[in-house]
């Protein structure tokens, strides 16, 4: 997975790791960007402080699209797209340090998925940048970061067809098989079972460990949509009862 990871992020020009032309204070750029009200003020700020933008700024700044993005038609999110890849550049010279961990995967792809940007070109690197990223780290994920990340890869339509997302996939069927499902809550389960579902990902591991979690828990807590989402993965295997 380090091979297809470095193959797709060495094609890119190495920005320079210590950034000493910050005209702000990091932690007040983090501010800003999160109080920005608009994506066009957003990336006034990036445009401005770019050379000083870590992993932290880019998962922020994403972070932050996203929410601003709620709400918006989707050909309005179309259109809006290629005002951001300004900050797609940024985002992907950060994916090559190792520095990118996973809660910065989990806040990016999460963002961006709400942004509507797509996984056609020139999206098509980030996704499968931050996949490949993403089954590297697999072991470091939260449950909420893990289900924020398999979610938003499965909604832009990148399913289980691209290398990086295979190796993804089957990262996460064997992590899952590993830790269990004990610490995720109903719609970190949901989340969880209707992207596998929505990517056709062969992950059968996964889908055990879905509904042997749902069934112990009798469904307590689980809103009656999530029920019906969840019900999926449970017809789909033999279930172990638990005592």
């Amino acid at each position: 997975m380090m091979v297809t990871g470095c193959r797709l992020l060495c094609r890119r020009p190495l920005l320079p790791y210590a950034r000493a032309a910050s005209q702000i204070p990091l932690p007040r750029l983090g501010g800003q960007l999160g109080e920005a009200r608009s994506a066009d003020q957003l990336m006034a700020l990036h445009a401005k402080h770019a050379a000083s933008f870590d992993q932290r700024h880019v998962a922020r700044a994403w972070q932050q699209l996203g929410k601003l993005s709620r709400g918006a038609a989707p050909a309005q999110q179309r259109s809006a797209a290629a005002a951001l890849t300004p900050l797609l550049e940024t985002t992907l010279d950060q994916l090559r340090w190792p520095t990118f961990g996973a809660q910065a995967v989990a806040s990016t792809a999460s963002g961006a998925a709400r942004c509507g940007v797509g996984r056609l070109a020139p999206w098509s690197e980030l996704w499968s940048a931050l996949a490949s990223r993403a089954a590297e780290r697999m072991t470091e994920f939260k449950p909420h970061e893990l289900s924020m990340t398999l979610h938003a890869l499965a909604k832009v339509g990148g399913g289980s067809t691209l290398a990086e997302a295979v190796q993804l996939w089957q990262a996460a069927d064997a992590e899952v098989a590993r830790r269990g499902l004990c610490d995720f809550d109903a719609q970190a389960l949901s989340n969880i079972t209707w992207a596998a579902t929505r990517a056709g990902a062969p992950v059968p591991r996964l889908f055990t460990e879905v509904a042997e979690e749902a069934c112990a828990r009798a469904f307590d807590g689980f809103a009656p949509q999530v029920r019906v989402r969840v019900s999926i993965s449970v017809s789909r295997v033999r279930v172990r009862v638990r005592p």
